[in-house]
């Protein structure tokens, strides 16, 4: 699966322990769930997804934030966010019916905290952990890194539509 944003692209595609056969894989359990299963099911069963991404130096938004001093905006960090969940989610539903996935509207983002500037050139990982779902509404904690540390982290909170 390779995903691409416009403001990034894909290094590392999206490890879904649950998508395969029953087995083990680096010393931890998985099963196979059917991928029919409501989107709160789903998201509830995956609990932790990483992403390893290049962000895209070319793009306008770095002309603009700042000129002489391009860094990431946190809104664009959040979108890649958005972006990823809800590509991982479609990726999961069976083959026959994309149309039936949901769409995760950002509701809140809070704990925000901006550790070290994201630059252009920069490869970051983007760690959802404790993902959890009821009721429409689909929270995560979220940590971007890069090879000397943690960049950005917040709590983020979609309504499931």
């Amino acid at each position: 699966m390779k995903l691409e944003g416009c403001f990034y692209h894909m290094l590392k595609e999206v490890q879904h322990p649950h998508a395969v056969i029953s087995g083990e894989d680096n010393s931890r359990r998985f099963t196979t769930v059917v991928l029919s299963n409501p989107p709160t099911v789903i998201l509830n069963l995956i609990q932790e997804l990483s992403f390893r991404i290049q962000l895209l130096p070319d793009n306008d938004i770095f002309k603009a934030h700042f000129p002489g001093y391009p860094i990431t905006p946190g809104a664009i960090q959040v979108r890649v966010a958005t972006e990823l969940l809800q590509k991982s989610l479609r990726s999961m539903q069976p083959a026959k019916s994309p149309a039936n996935t949901p769409t995760l509207r950002l509701s809140s983002v809070s704990n925000l905290k901006f550790i070290a500037p994201i630059y252009p050139d920069d490869e970051v990982t983007y760690s959802f952990t404790n993902i959890k779902a009821s009721d429409g509404t689909a929270t995560t904690t979220l940590e971007i890194s890069a090879h000397d540390g943690i960049r950005s982290k917040m709590f983020l909170e979609y309504a499931i539509i």
